[in-house]
């Protein structure tokens, strides 16, 4: 059983966290979400949807292979659960790195650091929230050029 923990927010927004929300705000590009428990897929997908972008989502490394290949256009950014069955996040990082795919990974974990050790890219522990999401994605996307 996977829980995600989101901030409870009561009232109105004050101006500065209006800014910060926009200022993580995605432009349309393409995200990969990797993640075996299909209650977590769906609300890192959500959350990113609702944050503007485009999310193609599979449950495990094996299945994210094949979106990419079905795909057609660029996959901007891969968040990705570390600990998978049949495929993890460590190995379809460097399955990515080996196909001469070079776009920016964030990995997602529970665990403690070193658990697995991936080839490139950036770590969002888990839990978090919405907010740390999008600023993950968002840095990682910026980071790029």
């Amino acid at each position: 059983t996977a829980v995600v923990y989101f901030p409870r927010v009561t009232g109105a927004l004050t101006e500065r966290e209006v800014v910060r929300e926009s200022a993580v705000a995605g432009g349309g590009e393409t995200v990969l979400v990797v993640e075996d428990q299909a209650l977590v897929r769906d609300v890192i997908a959500g959350v990113l949807g609702d944050a503007g972008y485009r999310v193609i989502a599979a449950g495990d490394g094996e299945e994210a292979l094949r979106a990419i290949d079905a795909h057609e256009g660029a996959i901007d950014l891969v968040l990705t659960d570390l600990v998978m069955p049949r495929m993890g996040g460590a190995l379809l990082g460097r399955r990515l790195r080996e196909r001469g795919l070079a776009m920016p990974i964030v990995y997602m974990s529970g665990y403690a650091e070193g658990s697995e050790d991936p080839v490139d890219g950036r770590r969002l522990a888990k839990p978090f929230g919405a907010g740390e999401l999008t600023t993950a994605v968002r840095d990682a996307l910026k980071a790029r050029v």
